[in-house]
């Protein structure tokens, strides 16, 4: 395995400015993953915060009953709870449940996360564990339901393998959707149908019958992907739905609620300030939104808040502060976080010493400020996560096959096919096509005009016989490039591998493609290389394997 640093060209967004030009965005962000310093301010000031708190033993029982239930039950994962219970730092990033774990971004993000928390308990010198937040609240169930993979040995076309949703109502929380045995054993077969046979397929196959068995959402089956992959390393998972945290962010709920106006202010004043700056705002609200979602047999549903009361967006009625906090007290389960609050939530559950991010989530954070001030709390140190893109063998082969660098591959693939294909034609074919429609046409040139000149319905028509010809050229000029094209198949079937490894879906490698498909070709190992690997944070890395 060889890693090799790659700059995607970036513009110049507030995400992209955090990491590449951090003097744009310096006013958003008080400190800095890049700066040794701040890792020592922010700690001394989480030893000193007094804001609003969640119970520290009363946590650490949550995340011990979780983990035990998802099977994450290594030594080092205990450990790393017991120290949570004695006062550690985390560091914590998240995402959103994904089948059979989602977008390779994912173990990246989690990678990102594990190293980020070793890193910093070496400079500060004491103990800070990892925590992964899976958004289980979330209700985009059709974001989420799918994945991708590569099919069979060429690996030159990409299958989507579903979930159905069965869930009565179509703003179910993820955690809330119940998925049958039925549901799993469809995708089960469809990975194993898709996946080509290599030494680790049975072995991957069983274990993903393991990780789905008796799994009652994609959050529980997503939990126990991370514990295996990751709990030798330490990983603490949690689900932001599990109701033992309701609990115990109900007094911050109340908060929230109580102090909505503030709320509404400092988000939209965060808005502002990233605005001024020149940013698109990564998150779209207006003044009437309370930041918060009700949820019921009717699902998740956003929360409007006016001078006189709450309305759960949809419904008539509203209600009135004492009748939401006494809902509150009764069913803390009906309650929960939109994108704005979650991040002020999580300081509040967590001493959080970083926070790991990908780019949407640094841009919608960049308006988090003023938020995070209302509760007397401060932003965490943002830690961009790494990126990486996976060049298998085959792959480089065939790169070197065709002449192609690391830029033409990651950036001008198309056009590089497209050169190369051209390359095949009979010397000056293109030109001799144009020059023949370019003839054509300055052939009608005179004849249109005398045409004109007998009525002008006639110039008309030789108009349209004009369009005829050169649509007859143009079709020769298909039916050349269809032929060279099949005389090439084989060579063009190479290019698409390149694509659907590098491009799949005309998008970055770890947006699309599943960990299945590398965890089959190299097994478990593929992950934990990563993991001791020493990448930095933010950066983009290519890794030949």
């Amino acid at each position: 395995m060889r890693m090799e640093l790659f700059r995607w060209p970036v513009p110049s967004t507030l995400s992209a400015d955090y990491m590449y030009e951090p003097h744009k965005t310096a006013e958003r962000f008080e400190v800095r993953y890049d700066r040794d310093q701040d890792w020592q301010s922010r700690a001394a000031w989480l030893d000193s915060a007094s804001h609003l708190k969640a119970d520290k033993l009363a946590l650490a029982e949550a995340l011990e009953a979780y983990n035990r239930k998802v099977g994450n039950t290594d030594p080092r994962v205990a450990s790393h709870i017991d120290s949570l219970r004695e006062g550690a730092f985390v560091v914590v990033g998240g995402q959103q449940a994904g089948l059979f774990g989602g977008p390779l971004l994912v173990i990246y993000k989690a990678v990102t996360i594990i190293r980020a928390a070793k890193e910093a308990a070496a400079k500060l010198n004491r103990t800070v564990v990892p925590v992964f937040w899976i958004a289980g609240e979330d209700h985009d169930f059709d974001e989420v339901n799918h994945t991708y993979v590569t099919e069979g040995e060429t690996g030159s076309q990409i299958k989507k393998i579903s979930l159905s949703r069965e869930a009565p109502y179509a703003q179910a929380m993820v955690s809330g959707t119940p998925i049958t045995p039925a549901q799993w054993s469809h995708c089960l077969d469809e990975l194993a149908r898709l996946l080509p046979d290599t030494s680790f397929k049975p072995g991957l196959l069983d274990k993903a019958q393991e990780l789905t068995a008796g799994a009652g959402s994609l959050s529980e089956s997503f939990a126990r992907l991370l514990a295996w992959l990751f709990g030798a390393h330490g990983l603490i998972v949690m689900d932001a739905a599990d109701p033992s945290l309701r609990k115990l962010e109900q007094p911050m709920f109340a908060a929230m609620l109580t102090g909505n106006r503030a709320v509404r202010d400092a988000a939209l004043t965060g808005k502002q300030a990233v605005e001024r700056l020149g940013y698109e705002p990564q998150v779209a609200f207006d003044a009437s939104m309370a930041h918060l979602f009700a949820v019921d047999r009717h699902g998740r549903r956003p929360l409007l808040a006016s001078e006189d009361g709450f309305q759960v967006k949809g419904e008539a009625g509203k209600r009135s502060l004492p009748d939401m906090l006494a809902r509150l007290e009764e069913k803390p389960e009906d309650f929960s976080n939109n994108v704005m609050t979650r991040p002020v939530m999580q300081e509040y559950l967590f001493p959080v010493v970083a926070a790991v991010l990908g780019p949407g989530e640094i841009a919608y954070w960049g308006m988090l400020k003023e938020l995070f001030a209302v509760y007397g709390m401060k932003m965490p140190i943002i830690v961009p996560r790494t990126e990486v893109t996976v060049i298998d063998a085959s792959t480089s082969k065939l790169m070197a096959k065709y002449g192609l660098d690391l830029d033409q591959a990651l950036l001008q693939l198309e056009e590089s096919r497209q050169s190369w294909l051209m390359a095949k034609k009979p010397a000056g074919l293109n030109d001799r096509f144009a020059d023949t429609k370019k003839h054509i046409s300055r052939l009608y040139d005179p004849l249109l005009d005398a045409l004109s000149g007998i009525h002008e319905g006639m110039r008309q028509l030789g108009q349209s016989n004009l369009r005829k010809l050169l649509e007859q050229v143009e079709y020769l000029e298909r039916r050349t490039d269809a032929e060279l094209a099949g005389r090439h198949a084989r060579a063009l079937g190479q290019w698409s591998r390149i694509a659907a490894q590098l491009h799949p879906l005309g998008k970055r490698q770890e947006r699309v493609l599943n960990v299945f498909v590398y965890l089959n070709s190299y097994g478990s190992d593929f992950v934990h290389m990563l993991v001791e690997q020493p990448l930095q944070p933010g950066a983009h890395y290519v890794m030949y394997i």
